[in-house]
């Protein structure tokens, strides 16, 4: 009987069982809450692309927000990231959760009426799971979907880069910039800093970040020239080490009117 119990659990967990129901089964000691590297901050769970067989992923596309505490007791604020999901943006989903002695990260809260588990196992460094997922149960957004999970260094530093209007002009932004060290009560952090625009009529003043968020490897931030109040509003993406901002729509108002582009700055200077 022993050995066909062993076996049983060989084969859990070849099937991605959850190692807590393998060990149970074989008669040891439950999975318990075990210290390991583990990154606390700005994090972004994003499901993997909808299909017959993850079906999930179009009505819970991403989640984001700020995990602190350690491996061992966690606890964090997160969000919907995107419009039209079964979750409203606004919706503000508190979780807690722990990390076991194989490393697997569990993390549970409670979503429109149902019990969000978010599951997955610790990389060495502690930025980011291996084969993670999550999982609604009950309530009106019951979904399943696998998943990338993912840790992101914070922004901080001196960044340069070229960003070019939609008809080809281009001018130089550097931005000095540095993201707040706590987050908000939706588990959203923030920027500040200033910026300096070369070779472009429309900000001669260096520019002041006057609004910003930066949720998972999602970033907008709003620059003013205090001179002629005009502004630029931007929305990016963010690297997972900080370094590299992408600037996928930027748009300004005021004396020049409505100019749109993108752009690329990278940091120069820690």
């Amino acid at each position: 009987m022993q050995v066909r119990s062993m076996i049983q659990c060989i084969i859990a967990l070849s099937s991605l069982i959850t190692l807590d129901v393998c060990i149970a089964g074989c008669g040891q000691t439950a999975s318990v809450p075990t210290d390991k590297t583990f990154a606390t901050g700005n994090w972004q769970f994003v499901a993997a692309a909808p299909s017959s067989t993850n079906p999930g992923a179009a009505m819970l596309p991403s989640l984001s927000g700020a995990l602190t505490g350690t491996s061992s007791n966690l606890s964090g604020i997160l969000h919907v990231d995107v419009a039209g999901a079964c979750v409203a943006k606004s919706e503000v989903i508190k979780v807690s959760g722990w990390t076991d002695q194989f490393g697997l990260l569990t993390l549970n809260g409670e979503v429109s009426g149902g019990t969000l588990t978010i599951q997955g196992y610790m990389a060495a460094d502690g930025k980011s799971l291996v084969e993670p997922g999550y999982q609604v149960a009950g309530g009106t957004c019951a979904v399943w979907t696998v998943a990338t999970a993912q840790y992101f260094d914070p922004i901080n530093g001196t960044y340069s880069g070229a960003v070019k209007d939609t008809s080809g002009m281009q001018s130089t932004l550097t931005a000095n910039l540095s993201q707040s060290s706590t987050p908000d009560s939706s588990g959203n952090y923030s920027l500040t800093g200033t910026g300096q625009f070369k070779a472009n009529p429309c900000f001669t003043a260096p520019v002041t970040v006057t609004s910003s968020e930066v949720t998972g490897g999602d970033l907008q931030l709003t620059y003013v020239d205090p001179s002629t109040q005009g502004t630029v509003a931007m929305t990016g993406l963010i690297t997972p080490d900080g370094k590299t901002l992408t600037v996928t729509n930027w748009q300004t108002a005021g004396a020049c009117g409505s100019i749109s582009g993108t752009g690329q700055l990278a940091q120069t200077q820690p």
